[in-house]
């Protein structure tokens, strides 16, 4: 297709149409990283309709209808997204980047990035705290830690 014609298909339809040259494609992350599919290299024309819905898209800007995207069950759908959607929504973006990697949705991912930014309680401070209490504050570091990294 060419970018003309990108232009004339309604928001819906460019989202259709780009899950579904991803789940045709796979992806890194998605299908190609769990070993589903063992395939050559893309094919350029998939790869160029990918990346012009993305410009058609990054001029609508359509946060939340590429969020569906970013947030797709098929790992595909979402390795794709997450590459091709930073400039529209970063955070969602990054958020769908890093549940590929750990095997975690969008919205789980988004879900801990707000807890690790709340940080730890304030209360009861460390002194005040009984054995158990304390063992639950390093368990809760150590999580935050490990999604940090």
């Amino acid at each position: 297709m060419t970018a003309a014609q990108y232009e004339r298909m309604t928001t819906e339809e460019l989202l259709d149409q780009f899950a579904e040259l991803a789940r045709r494609a796979g992806s890194v992350l998605g299908s190609r990283r769990l070993g589903r599919e063992k395939r050559g290299p893309l094919p350029k024309d998939l790869v160029d309709q990918l990346h012009a819905i993305t410009r058609e898209l990054e001029t609508r800007g359509p946060t939340t209808k590429v969020r569906e995207l970013l947030q797709d069950p098929d790992p595909d759908v979402r390795g794709w997204a997450a590459g091709q959607f930073t400039m529209i929504d970063p955070e969602w973006a990054n958020a769908s980047f890093h549940g590929l990697l750990h095997k975690l949705t969008t919205k789980e991912v988004l879900a801990l990035r707000e807890r690790i930014l709340k940080g730890p309680p304030k209360r009861p401070k460390v002194r005040e705290m009984t054995v158990e209490q304390l063992v639950a504050r390093f368990e809760d570091a150590c999580e935050r830690l490990s999604i940090i990294h």
